[in-house]
């Protein structure tokens, strides 16, 4: 991928915004929690209040995937500003790491900045849409006691 100077740095300031969406998940987490405890709300509600607290699991770890993958990218962009060289260098070298510390069992083929971050958005945007099934299952259920 032939890259201008700013396309890292763009995706990684895309990336950092999972972390607002973490913030926002952890209040409908902890909303839905506090919700399932209340005894006479019907099963229906409980269900959806118990689903969403799945889904603000699930979201969790996608955070963490985004987070990992964020500071991944920051760590390769300050590399190549320390160090110089070519963004296909500093991957490579990503991958080099990431093998010998263990988080990838062998090294994988060579892969563009491009392939890289279509697979970062698509974190993200698995990471969007746990917050938005969270959302709509607290706010369906809270329609559903509003409106019963």
């Amino acid at each position: 991928m032939n890259t201008s100077p700013l396309t890292l740095p763009a995706m990684r300031a895309v990336l950092r915004q999972g972390a607002a969406l973490d913030r926002f998940s952890l209040l409908l987490l902890a909303a839905a929690i506090g919700l399932l405890g209340v005894a006479e709300a019907p099963p229906l509600m409980q269900l959806g209040y118990a689903i969403s607290v799945l889904a603000g699991v699930v979201q969790r770890y996608w955070a963490f995937r985004v987070g990992l993958d964020a500071d991944l990218l920051a760590a390769s962009i300050a590399h190549l500003e320390r160090c110089g060289g070519t963004e296909q260098e500093a991957a490579h070298q990503l991958d080099a790491a990431m093998h010998a510390i263990g988080l990838v069992a062998k090294l994988p083929p060579a892969r563009d900045w491009a392939s890289r971050c279509a697979g970062m958005r698509r974190l993200l945007r698995w990471q969007l849409a746990s917050v938005v099934v969270q959302l709509l299952l607290v706010a369906a259920a809270l329609a559903l006691g509003i409106f019963r």
